[in-house]
Formats: C-alpha cells, structure tokens, sequence
C-alpha cells in the first residue's frame, strides 16, 4: 500500500470512528435515561477524549479492513500513465555502451502532473489544520495580551479573581493555574448577581472545566473536517453552562432571578457586536439563550436522573468501546499484488540494466550444474586480479561455461550479480567493486563486507559457454542470473529494491555551441571480432592507455592517466559518454545534448571531490599513484572546453536492501 492509499484510509477511517463513539455515548444516554446536565457533560465529555485517542489506539489495535476504498492498483496506473509518452534512458547512454547500475527512469522534458487523490486530500487536511490552529493561536494571544493589562483583586476569600476593561461577560481561563477575569463595573453589581457569578465561575473551576476547554479546541484543531466534532464540542460547551447553573440554583433557589440575570449579560454581548472570543468559558453569549433559560426552568422541577460515579463507570465502558472502534479501518475494494517501490524495469527500455521480474508464465531460474563454496584467506593467494581467467589474486574469473569469484565478499558478489557482472555486456574490464563508495546496498550485516568466499559453479548449458571476446552478451547475462540463482540458495538470500532522491548530472551543449568538428569517414577503427578488433563498448582501465599514433577503436575507454582520470572516445556521439562520465563523477549523467554526430574525444581532467569515481579506496589508492605530476583542469572546465556542460538535478536513484541472508555450508 503507497502512504498516498495510507493517507486516504486514515482520513477515511477517522471520519467513521468517531461515529461508533457518539453512537455508543446516545446509546448510553437513552438507556440510562440520563438527564442531568453534569452527568451528560460526563458522558459527551468522554466521547470527546476518545475522539483524540482514537489514531493512538489504533496504532496498537487489530484492524478490521473494510474494503470500501476505490482500487489501489487504479491509483498506481493513473500515476504511470502521465509518463506513457515520456522517452526514458536509464543510463544516459544508448545500447551498447556503458550504463551506470540501479537507474530509474528521468523523463526527457517535464510536464506538470497533477497529484494524485490521497496527495491531494492529504494536503488539503494540513491545510485545514494550519488553519484552525492559526485562529486558536490568535485567541490565545489576545487572552495573554487581556490578562496582561487586567488587574488582580487582592481578596483574601476570593483568590484568583482579575478585573478587565476588556471583556464584558465574566469569564474563566486558564488550564493549568484557571482565573476569574471580572468586567470593570463588577462593583455595581447587586449582591445576587455576584452571588450568582462567582458562585457559576468557581464551579467552572472546580469541575475543571478549562481543561476540557482545552481538549475542545484541539479536537477541531485534529477533526476540522469532522461535523461530529463540532456538534459535540457545543454539546459540552453548553452542558458545561448548565451543570455550573445547576450549581447556583441548588445555592440560591431562584431560578427566575437567575434567568434575569443570565440575559442582561447575554443583551450587554448582543449590543456589542460581533468580537473575537477568548478562550475560555462566558457566562453568556448570543446565541442558545432561550434554550437554555428553559433548561434552567427544568432543573428545579425535580431531581433529573444522574450517573453515579460516572468518572469510574465512563472510563470501564469507554476503554473497550475506543478499542472496538480503533480496530475498524478501511482498505482498497480488491486486494492485488502490487509493483515494488521502484521497478525500475518496467518503465526503462529493454537495454536497462536492472534485472527484469519474470511475469508470466513463470519459468525455472537458470542455475549452475555445480556450486562450491569455502571460506578464503588473501594472504595465501599470491598474484593480482588482472587479467580474465588467469593468475591467483582475489577477483572474478570467467572462462566458457565457468565462473569463478575468488576469495571475494559476499557483497562484491552481489554487486556483480545483480548490478551487472559484465556491465551491459562489457566485460571484467569493465567491472566496478564499488561497496563502500555506493550506496546501493542497505541493512547488510558486517560479515557481507569482510568476510571473503570462493564461490565457482559450472555449467554445461551451451548458452553460456560462448566466450565473451565474440560479443555474445546472451552468455554473460545468463551467467549473472545463475550467479544470483547460487547466492540465493546457497546464502538464502532475499532482497528488494527501494529508491530515494540523489544527486544526478544533465549533459547539456555550453553557451557557443559545440567546439568540435564531426568526424571523418574511416576517423576510428570499426569493430571486427574476426581480425580481433575490439567490439564498439565502454571499457575501463587502469594504466595510461594509448594508441601510439593509430587509428583510434571506435569505443570509449576510461583509464587513469598520472594523478588523473583520461577519457578517450572515437566515433561516438557526446551522449555516448555519460556512462564512462558516470563512474568518473560517481553520479548518473543523462544525456541532454541532441546530437547525433559521431566525434572524436580525448579528455584529462582531475581526481578530485568532483570525481571520486565508483571505485573503492583501496582501487583508489592503487590507481592513481603519480602524485609528482601537476593534475589537470576539473571535469567542469575540461568538458566546457569541448563546448559541453554538466547541469546539476536530482532524481530517484535506485538501490538494493536486504530482507535476508545467511552463512553458507561449504563444500
């Protein structure tokens, strides 16, 4: 399930919960036939607490999903639909030449896509937070800015009494540390006036009704969107009043005179107008006073029925009820196995260099005839990893049929089998232990990174025995997937892919234009297997490379020249260098220039921050030793000189996690 279907389910499944408590709290009502104000408060009160730990309730709750949402997949299809037409290159390269691993999918130009539901409502509901929120702040900030120009009344039987010019009512604020705020003129009042409002605001405190104040406003703060949410806040506001009334008339016994009394205060607040309330509890305002005159009536005509001990009965039956009804939650109509978070191969061209997912029907993995697998120690392997199926050092080893990775981390192996063991079809050479520099791995334990095994397996599937000089890339791909076949059988090995913005580069045309001149016919030698000319691919080195004097190969080679990266490339076009670009910079470039012209490039630039390479350190320090030498221009400035620029931006880049490994038996 996205967080867009997750945010929808929430939102949804808040506006049906509170529902099941305010039915439960009628329920209660009609039953018990409770009709006392302060036991109602009681009731609606507890409605109003489980309201706002409903979303922390349901985090540890069972759900019962109902499937009422419109389908998830639906969703996925409209967000993937906007891209039909969008031209995607994974490596910024066309087929043939070196793609960097784990690309998504960049679209050539951008087009505004409009969100997608779930985003949408989502936003709108902050937007409705931020905004109820906003006006509670500015009641809270005119309530300090009236207490702070009030005056406080020095009597000792009567603490927490203030005096205001501000306010016209009586009211009580506070949470914590509640006061009385007096309107100036309070002195001219006759004695069962004050009688009655003090006797009506200290009950406000001593029922602590200014907490539950409190709970109120953050309630529509959380469920602004919710009708419910706003009947019931009137409902304790207004029982709130009554229970206070139901105070004065068990003192005073007069219920008419306190009628007068309620609807001078509420004529003094008509006359006024319209003004912003504070946040706290007036004795009157200027709606519902009719109503609730004829509820004062009603309370001295007899004993309404009340809950005894209502905190212990509401808070036995409630718990349960806000359990019940955390549990319900809603959820798409039908449930589908959904695409994993990025898949990447479904969107790219058939040249990607991630593994596409089989889907029907499903047919046997290719795996090796037989597998070994034992424990290595380097220090006993004399020799050095150059050279394809030769020597004793550490590294991969190819020959026709057989693949050999010697005395090699667990996670150098994967590298190669699920990020590409030739590249697309490069070769070792071409081969990249980049653990340590890229991050395309997560959550590996230590021991996949330090401990080293020789893993070799063969084959006799003709399919895989075609060598890899012969441009049979058929062979080297089959290779990897028995490769991933052994590691996932034989180290239980179980992983998925995810994705998460990183920097990236566009190769644009500099302001000038291009400053190099299209290639003539017969410029670089054209491949032919026959004569062993080399096949028109990317390949890396480390050394100086160069052709003394001769027709350059019509490929692209990466190599290290003294203290710098070299880079030199016939008959390709400037699109044609992103891969060989990206390993330098450590940074997926795409091609954004247009051109088609086939040229010739030679470029130096620096080993710098910019262009750390997709290397590890220890590759690093071998290969660039010449430290007595000056080093050359950065890429920017070397690339510029060619008339082509890099274009920072940002994209989903792909990367692997696992989900599940284990040591191996060897054998």
């Amino acid at each position: 399930m996205t967080w867009q279907s997750q945010s929808l389910a929430l939102l949804t499944a808040s506006f049906i919960r509170p529902i099941l408590l305010a039915a439960a709290a009628w329920l209660l009502l009609c039953v018990l036939k409770v009709r006392h104000p302060a036991s109602r408060h009681a009731v609606w009160s507890a409605v109003l607490v489980g309201m706002l730990l409903l979303p922390v309730v349901a985090l540890i709750t069972p759900q019962w999903k109902l499937p009422v949402l419109p389908r998830e997949d639906s969703v996925t299809q409209t967000s993937l639909r906007a891209n039909d037409n969008a031209d995607y290159d994974v490596s910024g390269s066309p087929a043939g030449t070196t793609a960097s691993p784990i690309t998504a999918p960049t679209p050539q130009s951008k087009v505004f896509e409009r969100p997608a539901p779930g985003t949408m409502l989502l936003w709108c509901y902050l937007a409705g937070v931020l905004a109820t929120a906003g006006y509670r702040l500015t009641g809270w900030l005119l309530l300090t800015r009236v207490l702070s120009r009030s005056k406080l009344l020095l009597l000792r039987k009567l603490p927490k009494l203030r005096q205001s010019a501000d306010i016209l009512t009586p009211v009580t604020v506070g949470i914590l540390r509640p006061s009385i705020v007096l309107p100036a003129g309070w002195q001219s009042w006759d004695t069962a006036t004050k009688r009655a409002v003090l006797a009506h605001e200290f009950a406000h405190i001593r029922r602590g009704d200014t907490r539950i104040s409190f709970l109120i406003r953050l309630a529509k703060c959380v469920y602004w969107f919710h009708p419910l949410a706003w009947w019931v806040s009137r409902q304790i506001a207004e029982l709130a009043e009554l229970s206070c009334d139901a105070v004065v008339l068990a003192k005073t016994d007069d219920p008419a005179g306190y009628a007068r009394i309620l609807l001078r205060f509420a004529e003094t607040v008509n006359a006024a107008g319209h003004r912003t309330a504070l946040p706290g509890l007036s004795i009157a305002s200027r709606s519902g006073m009719d109503h609730r005159i004829d509820q004062v009536f009603e309370l001295t005509n007899g004993n309404l029925r009340r809950l005894s001990r209502p905190k212990i009965i509401l808070a036995l039956l409630g718990f349960p009820v806000v359990c019940l009804a955390a549990t319900v939650g809603l959820t798409s109509q039908a449930t589908h196995p959904q695409p994993k978070p990025l898949e990447v191969a479904q969107l790219q061209r058939p040249s990607a260099t991630l593994p596409r997912p089989t889907q029907q029907p499903p047919t046997p993995r290719p795996k090796f005839d037989v597998v070994s697998i034992r424990r290595c120690n380097p220090n006993g392997l004399p020799g050095s990893a150059s050279g394809e199926g030769g020597g004793r050092g550490t590294g991969p080893r190819y020959s026709p049929g057989r693949l050999r990775m010697q005395c090699m981390t667990v996670g150098a192996m994967m590298q190669l089998a699920y990020l590409g063991l030739f590249g697309d079809g490069d070769g070792l050479l071409n081969y990249l232990p980049s653990i340590g520099d890229e991050n395309w791995l997560s959550k590996a334990p230590g021991w996949v990174t330090s401990d080293l095994y020789t893993v070799e397996g063969t084959t006799a599937d003709p399919a895989a025995k075609a060598p890899a000089a012969s441009g049979q890339r058929d062979a080297d791909k089959l290779l990897e997937r028995m490769l991933q076949t052994a590691l996932e059988d034989r180290f239980q090995l179980k992983l998925h892919q995810e994705t998460k913005e990183a920097p990236m580069y566009n190769l644009t045309v500099a302001k000038g234009g291009l400053r190099l001149k299209p290639m003539e016919p017969g410029g670089c030698t054209a491949p032919d297997p026959a004569q062993g000319t080399p096949a028109p691919r990317g390949i890396f080195m480390t050394g100086e490379w160069s052709q003394s004097g001769k027709t350059p190969p019509c490929m692209i080679v990466l190599h290290t020249a003294g203290p710098d990266w070299g880079l030199d490339a016939g008959g390709q076009t400037p699109g044609n260098l992103t891969g060989m670009l990206s390993k330098a910079l450590n940074r997926h470039v795409f091609d954004k220039t247009g051109i088609t012209n086939l040229y010739t490039f030679h470029l130096r630039f620096a080993h710098d921050e910019s262009t750390p390479g997709n290397l590890s350190q220890a590759m690093i320090q071998s290969m660039f030793r010449r430290t007595d030498l000056p080093s050359g221009p950065s890429i920017f400035t070397a690339l510029e000189g060619l008339g082509l620029k890099l274009e920072s931006t940002k994209g989903p880049q792909g990367h692997y996690v696992i989900d599940h490994i284990e040591r191996p038996s060897e054998n």
